[in-house]
């Protein structure tokens, strides 16, 4: 998850010193997102939206990835601050904060823990490890069934949730989560369930998300699953129209809305970037300015900092 210090534009080749791309996105991040109190907004400058674990841990990834201990150590804090929860023996984070929350979700667990462990070698600091293992573990007992994993565990009714989010699956973050076993998605034609359940039942929906496909195919990848017939459609896809929308029809593999991602883009890139480096080179190259462009007011969080940590 390394971004590039060169980067190819149509017109010529631009150079961006580590230490220029570390302060404009520090600088954006402060100035758009983070408010007084040191919480991250789901949008800039939009302090009614929720404040989400799932941005902690996109926030907590890049800066142990930059080595700055210092923010790093203040989203630990605000973690512990507002967002653990101690009870009956076992660590669990909420998804969101609030008195009423009871509820966590595996993929920001999983995001966190890595930062954590990660943090903590790099830091030298003793609790992060220590908070990293108690999360786990508890994540590890009430969620994990073989090579199945729930979306979500509620710690008041104390039962988890009876679906797996296949984009939640990430082999790298497995890994830091300690589950040996790999969850099996299998495609269906072209796309991607985004849910199986607890049985191994597969939840499809009409609508392909194409982050969620990017996630669940790369994964596929990673873990030797045929992607070959997504991967064609992407590729054709984009060469037909020049360009990938957020979302398609499954039935017929055509846009059902008419916006774009940096989060797809970047994505896209990742996915690509190995078995077709000219596509992912293109793909950069086409697309510069969005994958480099600063926050607007529409910009969620984690597609700005998808296209931070994973740009090529």
């Amino acid at each position: 998850m390394t971004v590039l210090l060169l980067t190819v534009v149509i017109g010529g080749i631009y150079l961006w010193s580590k230490e220029d791309k570390k302060n404009t996105i520090i600088k954006e991040v402060e100035s758009f997102y983070l408010n007084e109190t040191g919480f991250i907004m789901t949008y800039p400058f939009d302090r009614k939206t929720p404040y989400l674990s799932e941005s902690i841990g996109l926030w907590m990834e890049w800066l142990v990835q930059e080595s700055d201990e210092k923010r790093f150590e203040e989203m630990v804090i605000l973690l512990n601050d507002y967002f653990i929860v101690r009870i009956e023996g076992e660590v669990f984070i909420k998804w969101q904060v609030g008195k009423e929350i009871s509820v966590n979700a595996w993929i920001d667990d999983s995001r966190i823990v890595s930062a954590l462990l990660e943090g903590g070698k790099l830091f030298q600091r003793e609790d992060y490890l220590l908070l990293a293992q108690d999360i786990r573990k508890s994540a590890k007992h009430v969620q994990l069934e073989n090579n199945w994993i729930s979306e979500f565990y509620d710690w008041e009714l104390k039962a988890s949730s009876d679906s797996m989010v296949t984009s939640y699956l990430d082999h790298i973050l497995l890994d830091g989560m300690g589950v040996e076993m790999r969850p099996i998605v299998q495609n269906e034609k072209i796309f991607f369930p985004e849910k199986v359940k607890r049985d191994g039942t597969p939840v499809s929906s009409p609508e392909a998300h194409l982050v969620d496909q990017l996630l669940i195919a790369t994964y596929s990848n990673d873990v030797g699953i045929d992607v070959k017939a997504f991967e064609r459609w992407l590729i054709d896809e984009y060469q037909k129209n020049g360009k990938l929308y957020g979302r398609y029809f499954k039935a017929t593999g055509e846009p059902s809305v008419n916006y774009e991602s940096r989060a797809v883009y970047a994505l896209a890139i990742r996915f690509l970037k190995d078995q077709h480096p000219d596509v992912a080179s293109l793909i950069a190259d086409e697309h510069y300015k969005m994958l480099h462009e600063s926050p607007n007011e529409n910009m969620h969080f984690f597609d700005y900092m998808v296209g931070v940590l994973w740009r090529e």
